[in-house]
């Protein structure tokens, strides 16, 4: 799953957010091909409504282009957050009780916990507490448990939250990787530096989404 706009990012001035549907919809057209050629399925969640239609309409026509393929889904949390899940989630579920669709005693925590958007296949959720995905977090007993000995960093801030999480990473010897075009600092000059800082802990760290599909492919 790539995290490519949360709902905080609403907060950000106009001009950023442009560049950032801009780059959205550049990004889609440039990544499609490649979708096709390695059977990748896109798929997205969170609220679209707010998005605007430029970059709506090109994320649902490349949805619905890689609909039938069957090899492994890419999904894309855009304006996304667990509270705005969280409350769409207890709308739709008063919806279903004023309706008489479902019953008040039926409302429980197994009930609750099937309503929200869960991991695919065999993926793990890990909810992030501090800047670094390591602190106050099981994630590295997960990967400790899995043998896992690298991880693929994206989403944002590059400056902040990816880069905590790359030192921690590398400080606990693991290998890590940053998908360049999908991640975003809170500047411009902010994302290079953090990019270049990154690498310099591991000299290959900066690689690109095609580098990842088609290592994926070639695994498969």
């Amino acid at each position: 799953m790539f995290e490519t706009f949360s709902t905080e990012n609403w907060n950000r001035p106009k001009e950023e957010i442009d560049a950032l549907m801009s780059m959205l919809v550049t990004t889609i057209a440039q990544e499609e091909k490649t979708l096709m050629e390695n059977n990748i399925k896109l798929a997205c969640i969170g609220d679209l409504k707010q998005i605007s239609s430029e970059t709506r309409n090109a994320l649902l026509e490349c949805i619905d282009r890689t609909n039938g393929n069957t090899g492994m889904v890419l999904i894309l949390a855009l304006n996304y957050s667990s509270r705005w899940e969280i409350t769409e989630m207890v709308k739709e579920i008063a919806g279903k009780a004023k309706r008489g669709e479902i019953n008040i005693e039926d409302i429980n925590q197994e009930y609750i916990s099937s309503q929200l958007t869960k991991p695919e296949g065999n993926d793990y959720l890990i909810t992030k507490r501090r800047y670094s995905a390591f602190i106050g977090t099981d994630l590295d007993l997960l990967l400790q448990c899995l043998h896992v000995d690298t991880v693929f960093l994206i989403g944002g801030l590059t400056d902040v939250c990816v880069h905590f999480t790359a030192v921690d990473a590398h400080q606990s010897n693991y290998h890590f990787y940053v998908v360049t075009d999908c991640v975003t600092g809170s500047t411009w000059k902010a994302h290079e530096y953090a990019l270049k800082n990154m690498k310099y802990l591991q000299r290959e760290s900066n690689i690109t989404t095609e580098d990842v599909l088609t290592a994926e492919v070639k695994s498969l």
